[in-house]
């Protein structure tokens, strides 16, 4: 078995942003330290890590033994992780290829697709039985990579945005992979090395009706081609013709019998998989460390009346309710009067990269976890804005009426709830009734 991290997994992006602090250097610590212990063979380093950790620390992490891999990286004229690796246990070799994806301070970092092309050549003198590439920043940009074949298997896209959790989709000749970004669950490949790439045991079921509709999208695209100035349609066209070859080649393989074979789970990580000890131990440490553990009960937390300080922007629930009793009531029946009381549950209130989007006024109002205060929970002015304004002089200072779809894509957006929000179906979840 072959450990990998696609990346974003050692510090995460707190809503509205965040700088380098000192918290974040022992969380990427502790989390690195326990991915060794747990042998990770190869790692990517996305551009929230180099972000909140820096250019120094992530390298520090690298020659403490964090097995970081970037083939778009180069540093004071040189590479200083390697652009691939090969991985070999039980004569099996796994050819590892990774990108960096974002501006590192003091570096350079090269066109991505170029890098890779590179990297995939350092592995052709190793005769490797798969190549997977991990890809840590967008995932709309790991799906067009993965269609361009690249001569990598599986792209593995850490991002979380592209597909839902627990995805496994063809693009091109290669698979997309996705596990969502939160490392709430564990991807397991399997694969049965063979010729002309990896398949699903019922994967030949799916061709016909895939060269149909490829063929009645092909002719249409070649109708259309000579009224195209701009190029566009002809662009259209090219693609599906490589798609339709990429069809035949899986036509060929599967029909040769001896095309890989391959199987995909997902082990979510939840309540039914117990802590260890151990390990927990150490994350109460460095949580002491920084004087992250509660200083009052979960009880005692939600009884706090839902107010904002003084000095804020923010008034908080109990003033809203004053006025708006209805909205109020029919607040307290959905899922963002109970947001904070999750993080409880799971002992995750603390916690820099979660609580941001479980609380009101993230960034502004409450800037630590430590802060949250009267502001636990998905509140009024979460949605509408502050409104300590407005209950001041409600006829000079009006709030959000009818916040937009931008307005919660803010915390659902497609990593944090691994690509399930969807705006039609959610907002009547919670919109007040007319």
């Amino acid at each position: 078995m072959f450990l990998l991290d696609g990346g974003e997994s050692l510090v995460k992006q707190m809503k509205g942003g965040g700088a380098k602090s000192a918290r974040d250097r022992a969380k990427a610590d502790l989390i690195a330290s326990e991915w060794k212990a747990l042998g990770l063979d190869a790692a990517a380093v996305g551009p929230t890590e180099w972000a909140l950790l820096g250019r120094d620390a992530v390298m520090e992490l690298v020659e403490s033994g964090y097995p970081a891999v970037a083939a778009d990286l180069v540093c004071d004229g040189k590479r200083p992780l390697p652009a691939a690796k090969v991985l070999e246990r039980s004569g099996r070799k796994l050819g590892v290829v990774a990108i960096t994806g974002a501006p590192v301070e003091g570096c350079v970092v090269t066109e991505p697709l170029h890098a890779i092309e590179q990297a995939v050549a350092l592995l052709a003198p190793e005769d490797v039985d798969a190549t997977v590439l991990l890809w840590p920043t967008r995932g709309e940009e790991a799906h067009s990579a993965a269609l361009k074949g690249l001569g990598v298997d599986f792209v593995v896209d850490a991002s979380g945005r592209y597909g839902k959790t627990g995805s496994l989709q063809r693009a091109g000749s290669s698979w997309l992979v996705g596990v969502g970004s939160m490392t709430k669950a564990v991807g397991v490949l399997g694969l049965t090395p063979g010729e002309g790439g990896y398949f699903f045991a019922d994967h030949a079921k799916s061709l016909p009706v895939r060269r149909t509709d490829l063929e009645r999208r092909l002719a249409t695209a070649e109708s259309a081609v000579g009224d195209d100035p701009t190029g566009v349609r002809k662009r259209l066209r090219d693609r599906l013709l490589a798609d339709l070859e990429s069809l035949k080649a899986e036509e060929g393989a599967l029909a040769s019998g001896a095309a890989g074979q391959m199987t995909f789970e997902i082990v979510t990580l939840d309540e039914k998989i117990a802590d260890h000890p151990e390990v927990q131990a150490r994350v109460e440490a460095v949580k002491g460390g920084f004087g992250m553990l509660p200083d009052a009960s979960p009880a005692e937390i939600l009884a706090r009346r839902l107010e904002g300080p003084a000095d804020s922007a923010y008034a908080g629930e109990a003033v809203c309710a004053t006025c708006h009793p209805a909205e109020d009531a029919q607040w307290r029946k959905t899922g963002h009067s109970r947001a904070y009381t999750v993080l409880l549950k799971d002992r995750r209130n603390l916690d820099d990269a979660c609580y941001s989007c479980h609380v009101t006024g993230a960034g502004t109002a409450v800037t630590s976890p430590e802060a949250a205060g009267g502001l636990v929970h998905v509140q009024c002015e979460a949605c509408h804005g502050p409104a300590r304004a407005h209950a001041a002089d409600p006829a000079a200072n009006k709030p959000v009426r009818d916040p937009d779809e931008a307005t919660c894509r803010t915390c659902h957006d497609g990593e944090r709830d691994q690509g399930q929000f969807d705006f039609a179906t959610y907002r009547p979840k919670v919109v007040h009734t007319p």
